[in-house]
C-alpha cells in the first residue's frame, strides 16, 4: 500500500510545521491500530490525543483534502519531503558547528569528530526501501552464489592454503583480527597477506602505526626475495642481495598498493582515508597494524571505551565500503600462562571480539623456541572465531630469517 511505502520513508519530525507533524503521527497511529485513515477517523484520533485544535481543527483538516496530489506521485513527494528534511538538519547542524568553530576554547579534534557525526547522521536517514523487497534480495543472493562458483567471488586469498580452506579468503564487509603477543609474528603474517594480495592484483593498503615505510619494505623484500632480514639491520649486503632488492623495487613501484606509515591515527581519520583509497585506486582490502596504537577521536573514561569506539568505526567502514579489513591486535599477558590464546585475551577490548568476523591467533612460541639455530618454526595458527566460516587449527612454518610464513612441506608453495 502507498501509506506503507510512505511510512517507511518519513518520520513525523520530517515535516517542517508542527501541525503537519501531529497530523502525520495521528495517521501512523491509525495505521498501527489497523484503522482506516479517513477524515472522520483522523479527526477522532487527534481529538482523543488533545491535538485537534493545535492543528487548526476539523476545518483545516477538511481543507487539506483539496490539496492532495495524485496517489501515483505520493511516494515521490514523500522522498522530496525527506530530502528537504535532511537539508534542514544539515543547515541547523552547520550553524551549530560554525559557532563551535569560533570558540577558541573548544578542542579541534572533538570539533572534527562532531563534523563527521553530522555527516553520518544526515546520510543514515537514506533508506533504500526497494532494496529490502524479497524479489530484489533474492536476485542479489543468486548473483552472490553464482560469483561464489567463480574465483572472483571467493574472497581475496591469503598465502596460507589451510587458512583459505577455513575462511574462504578475505571477504567484503568483514573484519579479520590477527592476535598475538609481541614478537610472535603478527606483523610478518599481515605483511605476507598484504604482499600476496598485491601480487594477485588485488589493490591493497597497509597502515602501520609503529613502523616506517622503510622497515615495512625491508620486511617484504626479506620475505619475498629471501634476503636475510638481519642484513637490513647491519647493511652487510652481498651483490646478489642488492640485485634482489632492485628486482623487488621494480615490481612493487607499479603495484596497486598504498603504504601509510603514521605514528598516530584516529578512527575517523581511518574511515576518511579508506574512503579516499576506494575512490582513488579501487582499494579492495586494508591492513591495520595495530589497533591498540590508534588514538581516540575524543577522550573517554577508559581505554577500553576508546578501543571499542575504534573497533566499531572500523567495522562500519568495512560494511560501508564492502571491503575486508585485517586488524593486528595485541593479546594480554595472560596468554603466556595458558597453553592456548583465548578470545578473552584480546587486549583492552571485549567489543573487538564482538565486531570481528574472523579471529586468528598466533601461538606464544618465542620463549620456548627462540634459541640460536631455530630458523624454521612449525606452529599452528588458531582460527578461534568464524562468524560464517570453519574454525580450528592451521599448520604453517614460520621462516624466521626471512620473516615469511609458508605452507607445510607436503603442500606445494605457490610463487
Amino acid at each position: 500500500a502507498i501509506i506503507d511505502e510512505i511510512a517507511s520513508r518519513l518520520q513525523a519530525e520530517d515535516f517542517y510545521w508542527q501541525a503537519h507533524q501531529l497530523i502525520y503521527q495521528a495517521m501512523k497511529d491509525l495505521m498501527t491500530a489497523n484503522q482506516p485513515i479517513d477524515l472522520v477517523m483522523l479527526s477522532e484520533q487527534l481529538e482523543s490525543s488533545g491535538n485537534l485544535q493545535k492543528v487548526g481543527g476539523s476545518l483545516y483538516l477538511a481543507s487539506l483534502t483539496d490539496l492532495v496530489a495524485a496517489p501515483s506521485g505520493a511516494v515521490q513527494w514523500a522522498e522530496q519531503l525527506k530530502e528537504y528534511s535532511r537539508r534542514r538538519v544539515l543547515i541547523q547542524k552547520s550553524v551549530e558547528l560554525q559557532e563551535k568553530a569560533f570558540d577558541l576554547t573548544a578542542n579541534v579534534d572533538e570539533f572534527a569528530a562532531d563534523l563527521h557525526e553530522v555527516a553520518d547522521t544526515v546520510m543514515q536517514d537514506r533508506v533504500n526501501v526497494s532494496a529490502q523487497r524479497p524479489d530484489v534480495l533474492v536476485e542479489r543472493f543468486l548473483d552472490y552464489t553464482e560469483r561464489l562458483c567463480s574465483e572472483v567471488g571467493r574472497g581475496i586469498p591469503t598465502p596460507i592454503y589451510g587458512l583459505n580452506a577455513k575462511i574462504g579468503g578475505l571477504r567484503g564487509g568483514e573484519i579479520t583480527v590477527i592476535g598475538a603477543r609481541p614478537g610472535c609474528g603478527k606483523t610478518a603474517l599481515a605483511l605476507n597477506m598484504f604482499h600476496y594480495a598485491v601480487k594477485k592484483r588485488h589493490p591493497a593498503a597497509y597502515i602501520s602505526l609503529e613502523m616506517t615505510a622503510e622497515s615495512l619494505f625491508s620486511r617484504m623484500v626479506a620475505a619475498e626475495k629471501q634476503v636475510d632480514a638481519q642484513k637490513f639491520r647491519t647493511g652487510s649486503f652481498k651483490d646478489e642481495d642488492i640485485e634482489k632488492i632492485k628486482e623487488w623495487a621494480d615490481f612493487f613501484r607499479n603495484c596497486p598498493a598504498r603504504i601509510y606509515d603514521c605514528p598516530s591515527m584516529t578512527p575517523l581519520e581511518f574511515r576518511s582515508q579508506a574512503r579516499k583509497w576506494v575512490r582513488e585506486f579501487g582499494c579492495q582490502v586494508i591492513f591495520l597494524d595495530y589497533l591498540q596504537l590508534m588514538q581516540p577521536d575524543r577522550k573517554h573514561p577508559s581505554r577500553e571505551r576508546e578501543i571499542a569506539e575504534a573497533s566499531r568505526t572500523i567495522k562500519e567502514t568495512a560494511l560501508e565500503l564492502n571491503i575486508p579489513i585485517v586488524i593486528n591486535s595485541q593479546v594480554n599477558r595472560e596468554a603466556e600462562k595458558t597453553h592456548k590464546v583465548l578470545l578473552s585475551h584480546l587486549r583492552e577490548s571485549g567489543s573487538l571480539e564482538q565486531d570481528a568476523d574472523i579471529v586468528i591467533f598466533l601461538p606464544v612460541w618465542t620463549k620456548k623456541l627462540d634459541v640460536a639455530g631455530v630458523d624454521n618454526v612449525e606452529m599452528e595458527l588458531d582460527v578461534a572465531k568464524g562468524r560464517s566460516n570453519a574454525v580450528g587449527s592451521v599448520s604453517v612454518i614460520y621462516r624466521r630469517r626471512y620473516l615469511r610464513f609458508v605452507n607445510p612441506i607436503n603442500m606445494q608453495e605457490e610463487e
